[in-house]
């Protein structure tokens, strides 16, 4: 990856066939309802997410927290974690869902925090605590920034993490929804074309790469098209 990779938006479309050059490469994978159907997810509890190292020393993947499959563990910015939980805060809130204050979280979170590897006890837990109705717990992967500019880079963004929304009464997954990109050029791979046109056909920053990871995942979040019309 030492060599400059440069981007230019140019479409050939001729006898010779098409020719696409940019970056793209996002994976949405796992993301929608667990349950067959479930509305409004009431008041939320959204804790910050944790950070996911790799269960074995020297091993480059970790299995998804109630999903299916590894992830890539990598380089975890240490602004990552509250970007993300940011990101999702924000899109929540502006979207018409009641979600409890930071502090109130922050307050009760300690006592429960040895509960991370028991996400739906965590959940009950800090739902009977907080008297509230549901509790999104996430993990983050990778938060990597580029290095290079938008037009080119040596080494591109990458973002990976998964967020899960728990019923607080008895810890069932409800939704979940896993979010892993590395951003690669174009013309390796011309599946996510629509990805490239949408972000203008530039690398973004692990910043920008997390907000459009959390607005794709959330359109499947319980409720989205309700609350979207009830604004």
């Amino acid at each position: 990856m030492g060599i400059t990779r440069r981007i230019c938006t140019l479409a050939i479309i001729g006898n010779l066939g098409v020719l696409f050059l940019g970056c793209s490469g996002s994976t949405v994978r796992g993301s929608g309802l667990v349950v067959s159907s479930y509305g409004d997810p009431g008041v939320i509890a959204l804790v910050p997410f944790f950070t996911s190292r790799p269960d074995t020393e020297g091993r480059g993947l970790v299995r998804c927290p109630r999903c299916e499959g590894y992830i890539a563990v990598g380089e975890i910015g240490p602004e990552g974690p509250k970007v993300i939980t940011s990101f999702f805060r924000r899109k929540l809130v502006s979207n018409g869902y009641s979600l409890v204050s930071e502090e109130m979280v922050a307050e009760t979170l300690p006592l429960l925090r040895s509960l991370e590897e028991k996400p739906e006890v965590l959940s009950q837990r800090l739902a009977f605590q907080l008297h509230i109705d549901s509790v999104v717990l996430g993990w983050v992967f990778r938060y990597r920034e580029r290095i290079g500019g938008a037009w080119g880079v040596q080494e591109p963004a990458s973002v990976a993490f998964v967020a899960l929304l728990f019923n607080g009464q008895d810890g069932k997954l409800l939704w979940r929804g896993r979010f892993d990109e590395t951003q690669q050029p174009l013309f390796e791979d011309v599946r996510h074309f629509s990805s490239f046109v949408r972000r203008g056909g530039r690398w973004l920053t692990a910043e920008q790469l997390a907000a459009d990871g959390t607005s794709r995942v959330l359109l499947t979040f319980p409720g989205w098209d309700t609350m979207r019309i009830n604004q």
